[in-house]
Protein backbone atom coordinates (compact mmCIF):
# COMPACT_ATOMS: atom_id res chain seq x y z
CA UNK A 1 0.00 0.00 0.00
CA UNK A 2 1.72 3.14 -1.15
CA UNK A 3 0.21 5.78 1.27
CA UNK A 4 1.11 8.52 -0.88
CA UNK A 5 -1.86 6.66 -2.92
CA UNK A 6 -4.55 7.20 -0.34
CA UNK A 7 -6.98 10.03 -0.15
CA UNK A 8 -6.72 11.83 3.55
CA UNK A 9 -10.57 12.31 4.66
CA UNK A 10 -10.69 14.76 8.15
CA UNK A 11 -14.84 13.49 8.53
CA UNK A 12 -14.56 10.11 9.34
CA UNK A 13 -17.89 9.55 10.49
CA UNK A 14 -19.95 11.28 7.94
CA UNK A 15 -17.87 8.93 5.06
CA UNK A 16 -18.56 5.18 6.72
CA UNK A 17 -22.22 6.68 7.71
CA UNK A 18 -22.71 7.46 3.99
CA UNK A 19 -21.34 4.32 3.11
CA UNK A 20 -23.40 2.33 5.63
CA UNK A 21 -26.73 3.60 3.92
CA UNK A 22 -25.30 3.39 0.70
CA UNK A 23 -24.10 0.21 1.03
CA UNK A 24 -21.14 1.20 -0.41
CA UNK A 25 -17.11 0.56 -0.06
CA UNK A 26 -14.29 2.73 0.69
CA UNK A 27 -11.10 2.29 -1.02
CA UNK A 28 -7.74 3.41 -0.61
CA UNK A 29 -8.51 6.27 2.68
CA UNK A 30 -6.10 7.41 5.37
CA UNK A 31 -8.12 8.47 8.25
CA UNK A 32 -6.11 10.69 10.61
CA UNK A 33 -6.53 11.75 13.84
CA UNK A 34 -10.58 11.53 13.62
CA UNK A 35 -12.96 10.31 15.81
CA UNK A 36 -16.54 8.67 15.92
CA UNK A 37 -17.87 7.17 19.07
CA UNK A 38 -21.06 4.54 19.57
CA UNK A 39 -21.93 4.81 16.05
CA UNK A 40 -23.54 1.45 14.29
CA UNK A 41 -22.25 0.43 10.62
CA UNK A 42 -22.83 -2.65 8.82
CA UNK A 43 -22.25 -3.74 5.10
CA UNK A 44 -19.12 -1.52 4.12
CA UNK A 45 -16.04 -3.22 2.30
CA UNK A 46 -13.06 -1.10 3.62
CA UNK A 47 -9.99 -2.08 0.78
CA UNK A 48 -6.37 -0.60 1.56
CA UNK A 49 -7.42 1.67 3.90
CA UNK A 50 -5.44 3.58 7.26
CA UNK A 51 -6.71 4.57 10.21
CA UNK A 52 -3.83 6.26 11.89
CA UNK A 53 -4.28 7.47 15.97
CA UNK A 54 -8.09 7.26 15.59
CA UNK A 55 -11.01 6.74 18.20
CA UNK A 56 -13.97 4.44 17.22
CA UNK A 57 -14.66 3.80 20.82
CA UNK A 58 -18.27 1.96 21.59
CA UNK A 59 -18.78 1.37 17.67
CA UNK A 60 -20.55 -1.59 16.54
CA UNK A 61 -19.99 -3.03 13.00
CA UNK A 62 -21.27 -6.17 11.61
CA UNK A 63 -21.33 -7.64 8.31
CA UNK A 64 -18.24 -5.37 7.09
CA UNK A 65 -15.55 -6.91 5.18
CA UNK A 66 -11.87 -5.25 5.74
CA UNK A 67 -9.18 -5.83 3.63
CA UNK A 68 -5.90 -4.85 3.20
CA UNK A 69 -6.53 -2.48 6.31
CA UNK A 70 -4.17 -1.18 8.74
CA UNK A 71 -4.88 0.32 12.34
CA UNK A 72 -2.01 2.27 13.83
CA UNK A 73 -2.31 3.84 17.20
CA UNK A 74 -6.19 3.21 17.39
CA UNK A 75 -8.53 3.60 20.05
CA UNK A 76 -11.02 0.42 19.76
CA UNK A 77 -12.18 0.11 23.57
CA UNK A 78 -15.52 -1.96 23.00
CA UNK A 79 -15.90 -1.36 19.49
CA UNK A 80 -17.90 -4.53 18.34
CA UNK A 81 -17.31 -6.51 14.82
CA UNK A 82 -19.51 -8.86 14.94
CA UNK A 83 -19.73 -11.45 12.03
CA UNK A 84 -17.37 -9.11 10.26
CA UNK A 85 -14.03 -10.13 7.79
CA UNK A 86 -10.60 -9.37 8.16
CA UNK A 87 -8.02 -10.23 5.92
CA UNK A 88 -4.12 -9.07 5.49
CA UNK A 89 -5.04 -6.18 7.40
CA UNK A 90 -2.80 -5.54 10.87
CA UNK A 91 -3.50 -3.50 14.36
CA UNK A 92 -0.41 -1.91 15.62
CA UNK A 93 -0.07 -0.50 18.76
CA UNK A 94 -3.96 -0.23 19.27
CA UNK A 95 -5.86 -0.30 22.25
CA UNK A 96 -8.90 -3.25 22.06
CA UNK A 97 -10.08 -3.17 25.92
CA UNK A 98 -13.48 -5.03 26.01
CA UNK A 99 -13.61 -4.74 22.21
CA UNK A 100 -15.68 -8.29 20.33
CA UNK A 101 -15.22 -9.72 17.34
CA UNK A 102 -17.38 -12.43 18.16
CA UNK A 103 -17.97 -14.99 15.10
CA UNK A 104 -15.81 -12.64 12.92
CA UNK A 105 -13.07 -14.63 10.12
CA UNK A 106 -9.36 -13.40 10.08
CA UNK A 107 -7.62 -14.48 7.70
CA UNK A 108 -3.71 -13.12 7.67
CA UNK A 109 -4.01 -10.67 10.68
CA UNK A 110 -1.53 -9.24 12.51
CA UNK A 111 -2.03 -7.85 16.16
CA UNK A 112 1.42 -5.97 17.49
CA UNK A 113 2.34 -4.41 20.84
CA UNK A 114 -1.97 -4.08 21.63
CA UNK A 115 -3.30 -3.71 24.46
CA UNK A 116 -6.59 -6.15 24.74
CA UNK A 117 -7.58 -6.83 27.97
CA UNK A 118 -11.24 -8.73 28.01
CA UNK A 119 -11.11 -8.74 24.09
CA UNK A 120 -13.30 -10.93 22.93
CA UNK A 121 -12.89 -13.58 19.89
CA UNK A 122 -15.72 -16.20 21.07
CA UNK A 123 -16.71 -18.02 17.47
CA UNK A 124 -14.00 -16.39 15.61
CA UNK A 125 -12.53 -18.69 13.15
CA UNK A 126 -8.66 -17.43 12.82
CA UNK A 127 -6.15 -18.73 9.79
CA UNK A 128 -2.45 -17.62 9.49
CA UNK A 129 -3.20 -15.16 12.15
CA UNK A 130 -0.56 -13.59 14.69
CA UNK A 131 -0.60 -11.69 18.42
CA UNK A 132 3.04 -10.17 18.65
CA UNK A 133 3.84 -8.70 22.42
CA UNK A 134 0.37 -8.20 23.19
CA UNK A 135 -1.70 -7.31 26.67
CA UNK A 136 -4.63 -9.75 26.42
CA UNK A 137 -5.08 -11.02 30.07
CA UNK A 138 -8.40 -12.08 30.41
CA UNK A 139 -9.43 -11.99 26.76
CA UNK A 140 -11.84 -14.77 24.99
CA UNK A 141 -11.35 -17.35 22.89
CA UNK A 142 -13.84 -19.59 23.41
CA UNK A 143 -15.05 -22.52 20.99
CA UNK A 144 -12.49 -20.49 18.33
CA UNK A 145 -11.26 -22.27 15.20
CA UNK A 146 -7.47 -21.85 15.13
CA UNK A 147 -5.35 -22.66 11.59
CA UNK A 148 -1.81 -21.33 11.98
CA UNK A 149 -2.10 -18.95 14.98
CA UNK A 150 0.38 -17.79 16.62
CA UNK A 151 1.03 -15.84 20.36
CA UNK A 152 4.46 -14.59 20.55
CA UNK A 153 5.65 -12.30 23.85
CA UNK A 154 1.62 -12.00 24.88
CA UNK A 155 -0.04 -11.56 28.30
CA UNK A 156 -2.45 -14.47 28.13
CA UNK A 157 -3.19 -14.40 32.16
CA UNK A 158 -6.28 -15.53 33.15
CA UNK A 159 -7.36 -15.69 29.32
CA UNK A 160 -10.38 -18.67 28.01
CA UNK A 161 -9.46 -21.07 25.70
CA UNK A 162 -12.30 -23.41 26.25
CA UNK A 163 -13.16 -25.40 23.20
CA UNK A 164 -10.53 -24.27 21.70
CA UNK A 165 -7.40 -26.71 20.71
CA UNK A 166 -4.13 -25.58 20.98
CA UNK A 167 -2.68 -28.36 19.28
CA UNK A 168 0.83 -27.36 17.66
CA UNK A 169 0.86 -23.83 19.48
CA UNK A 170 3.96 -22.99 21.27
CA UNK A 171 3.28 -21.05 24.11
CA UNK A 172 6.56 -20.92 25.83
CA UNK A 173 7.23 -17.30 25.58
CA UNK A 174 4.24 -16.14 26.98
CA UNK A 175 2.62 -15.60 30.14
CA UNK A 176 -0.76 -17.90 30.67
CA UNK A 177 -1.22 -18.40 34.19
CA UNK A 178 -4.96 -18.99 34.74
CA UNK A 179 -5.53 -19.49 31.50
CA UNK A 180 -8.97 -21.11 31.26
CA UNK A 181 -9.68 -24.02 29.72
CA UNK A 182 -10.85 -27.68 30.42
CA UNK A 183 -7.99 -29.65 29.29
CA UNK A 184 -8.44 -31.26 26.12
CA UNK A 185 -7.80 -27.96 24.47
CA UNK A 186 -4.08 -28.37 25.80
CA UNK A 187 -3.22 -31.82 23.51
CA UNK A 188 -0.03 -30.85 21.35
CA UNK A 189 0.86 -27.42 22.77
CA UNK A 190 4.56 -26.74 23.56
CA UNK A 191 4.75 -25.29 26.71
CA UNK A 192 8.21 -24.70 29.42
CA UNK A 193 8.79 -27.33 32.22
CA UNK A 194 7.54 -24.72 34.45
CA UNK A 195 4.34 -23.63 32.78
CA UNK A 196 3.56 -27.39 32.44
CA UNK A 197 3.62 -27.80 36.11
CA UNK A 198 0.97 -24.88 36.44
CA UNK A 199 -1.10 -26.56 33.79
CA UNK A 200 -0.99 -29.67 35.71
CA UNK A 201 -3.86 -29.09 37.95
CA UNK A 202 -5.72 -28.33 34.52
CA UNK A 203 -5.20 -32.19 34.07
CA UNK A 204 -5.73 -33.21 37.65
CA UNK A 205 -2.65 -33.80 38.38
CA UNK A 206 -0.42 -33.55 41.63
CA UNK A 207 3.17 -32.56 41.08
CA UNK A 208 5.68 -33.48 43.97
Amino acid sequence: MEEENLTLEPNMQAVITEAAQNESGLNGYLFENCAMENIPFENIEFHECVFRKCRLPSCRASNTYFCGVRFEDCDLSNLTLSDCCLRQTELSGCKTVGAGFPDSVFDGVAFRNCSGRWTNFSGAKLKHARFEHCGLPGADFHECEFRSVSFGSCDLKETEFLHTSLKGMDLRSNEIDGIVLAGPELRGAIVTPPQACSLARLLGLIVK
